[in-house]
Order: structure tokens, then sequence, then C-alpha cells
């Protein structure tokens, strides 16, 4: 147990080590440094202490008489912190805590002007990125209305096109001049249809292959049978029968491919017209493009 007096009063107040004791104008705590008095058995302490209560002022006012804060180089922040006390520990305690607080506000400082920076630049950046977009829209409002090309990456891709239909055109029109020769032969030599047989393999889709075969064979067929019976005959007349059917086929279906190639060759014409449209023009709307860019 201890005893404490005030200055000016002539009051005891009893307290117990470790407990909170009152006394005018708050309350009082006081300990006893056991691993201190562990090391160091012999140490007296039953004795008469004196304790000063200071305002905050006053108590900064003399911490800032025994306080020494030097910056060690004015480009580098690190600050060296020295503090005089009777107390060493009390010494170390508050250069440990000052110099902890100086970097915690020092992280905090920097962090803030990171973020700072990070949101000047956010900001800009999305300024710029709706100045962009603006100008884009404009562009493309503009190619839209002026129904420009985007150039070159456009151009060449048109270009291709028109290359890709061009070497379509050609080959269908080696396909619709030999058809058109094949059906002007076949016209020709109506009267003799089984002579033309062999021309047929120009004509060469598997059905036709397959049906020029059947009418080779039925035309073989025949001449056996004319061998033995007449051309009136009723075998003679169903091979006829038969060879007819498949010439009047053969005939119709040239005929339609003829025609379905011409109109695959009128279509891609027609693609290459309007393909080549995009490019009336185009250095003046380049010229113009370019302005806007």
């Amino acid at each position: 147990n201890f005893t404490i007096k005030a200055s000016d009063s002539a009051k005891e107040v009893k307290g117990t080590f470790g407990v909170p004791t009152a006394i005018k104008g708050g309350k009082i705590l006081i300990t006893k440094n056991d691993s201190y008095l562990q090391s160091k058995p012999g140490a007296k302490i039953v004795d008469q202490y004196e304790v000063e209560f200071l305002s905050r002022e006053k108590l900064l006012d003399k911490v800032n008489k025994n306080l020494d804060i030097v910056s060690v180089d004015k480009d580098v922040p690190v600050i060296r912190i020295n503090y005089k006390s009777n107390v060493p520990e009390k010494a170390s305690l508050l250069v440990n805590t000052l110099a902890e607080t100086y970097i915690q506000d020092y992280i905090e400082n920097k962090y803030r002007a990171a973020n700072t920076t990070v949101d000047f630049l956010k900001n800009e950046i999305g300024q710029a990125n709706n100045k962009l977009s603006g100008a884009e829209n404009r562009i493309e409002n503009y190619r839209n209305k002026e129904n420009i090309i985007n150039i070159p990456q456009e151009t060449e891709t048109d270009l291709r096109k028109i290359s890709q239909l061009k070497i379509q055109k050609s080959n269908l029109k080696m396909n619709l001049d030999a058809i058109k020769n094949l059906n002007d032969y076949i016209s020709e030599g109506k009267d003799n249809y089984l002579d033309l047989a062999p021309n047929f393999e120009a004509f060469n889709d598997l059905l036709s292959t397959e049906m020029v075969k059947n009418m080779k064979l039925l035309q073989a067929e025949k001449k056996e049978l004319l061998l033995t019976y007449t051309p009136e005959h009723e075998k003679v007349k169903v091979i006829d029968s038969k060879i007819k059917d498949l010439t009047d086929y053969q005939t119709e279906s040239i005929k339609n491919t003829q025609r379905n190639l011409q109109i695959k060759y009128n279509d891609i014409d027609r693609d290459i017209q309007i393909a080549e449209q995009a490019f009336i023009g185009l250095p003046e709307k380049e010229k113009l493009l370019n302005i806007m860019n």
C-alpha cells in the first residue's frame, strides 16, 4: 500500500499498487515495475516520491525543451531524434513512438499524394477517352453519311473482294462458253444424237457422266439387236425409248446448266459493278477524311 498527499492539502489518501485511486480532479494508477525489482533485488523502493501534474501546454513545452529533431539530408526523408530525460526508459519510449508516428504519417502522405495523382490521371484519361469517342463517332457518322470507305483497310478489303469476284467471273465465263458450245453442237447434230454422245464427256458432272455411259451401253445393245431383229422389233423399240428418255433428259440438263451459269455470271457481274462504285470519288473523300482525323 501507499499514501498520497497533495501539496496544497493536509489530507492523505491511501491506495493500493495496481488499483486506481481517486484523488482531487480524477484518478491515479500506481504500479510496481516488477521486472526492474527482480533485476535489482536490493533496490530501495520505500521512500517519498514527488509527482507533478502538468497541463497539456506545459507538458508539450517541457517535452520541446528536451527534444531535438534534425533532418539528416534535405533530399532524403530521414531525421535524427534526440530526447533528454533523467529516465532512460521514458526517453526511449518517447523517441520510438515519435519515430513510428513520423513514419506512419510519411507513408499516409505518400499514399495520399499517389491517390491524388492517380485520380487526376484517371480524370484526364476519362476526358481524353470521351474526346476520342466523340471524334470517332463524328468520323463514323460522316462516313455513313457520305458513304466513305475506311482507308486503307476497307479499300484493301474491297479490292480483294473485287479481285475474287473477277476470278469467279472468269471461271464462270469459261464454263459458260463451254456449255454454250456443247449446246450448239447438240442442236446442230440433233438428228444424229448418238454419234455426239462421246462429246458429252466435257460435261463432267457425275450424273451426266453416268448417263453417257448408259447411253453408250444402250447404243451397243441396240447394235447387237439389229444384227438379229429389224428396227421395228419390240426389243429394238424398247432400247430406242430408253435412249430417247436419256437423250431428252441430258439435253434439258445441259440447257438448265447453261441458264444457271448465265444467272450466276450476271449476279457476279452486278456484284463487281456495285463493289466498284465504292471507289468513285475516292481521292476527294480520302482528303476530307484525313482532315477530320
